[in-house]
């Protein structure tokens, strides 16, 4: 077996013994769609990152029907660089106003390798929360 052929094969034995903790997640992993909680018109958005993985603090940017929204948000954070980044778990409270049916979440973030993930956008549905909606539902029960 020759240098090359032996090279490749410590190479190929090294590259499927690599830890999964070490493996950079997708941006869909490392950022999945958060979990929603609705009471009224208050609106809860919680995230689990994976451990080396961080969300810009000044990147998190959220529309209720395509009007911006400032969220209340209650994280850990670290500096990276200068800048506020959001670890671990991460929840996002926040007032949208009656009828709203949609909000579109802006977010950017890096895995503690260097990678930083392009920006990312999720729409999530609400559920209809109106008095006429409930005027309606408690009819049917009627």
């Amino acid at each position: 077996m020759n240098c090359f052929a032996k090279f490749s094969n410590i190479l190929l034995i090294l590259t499927l013994n690599i830890p999964s903790a070490w493996a950079t997640p997708t941006a869909q992993q490392a950022f999945p769609s958060p979990h929603i909680t609705q009471q009224g018109n208050q609106v809860t958005l919680s995230w689990t990152l994976p451990q080396a993985v961080q969300m810009n603090a000044h990147a998190l940017h959220i529309n209720a029907d395509h009007q911006p929204i400032q969220p209340h948000v209650t994280a850990k954070t670290l500096k990276k660089d200068g800048q506020p980044m959001y670890v671990g778990f991460i929840q996002a409270t926040l007032n949208t106003p009656p009828h709203t049916q949609q909000l579109s979440v802006y977010f950017q973030g890096c895995h503690q390798s260097g990678l930083c993930y392009p920006p990312q956008h999720r729409t999530l549905r609400l559920a209809e929360n109106t008095p006429s909606g409930l005027w309606h539902g408690l009819g049917l029960l009627l």
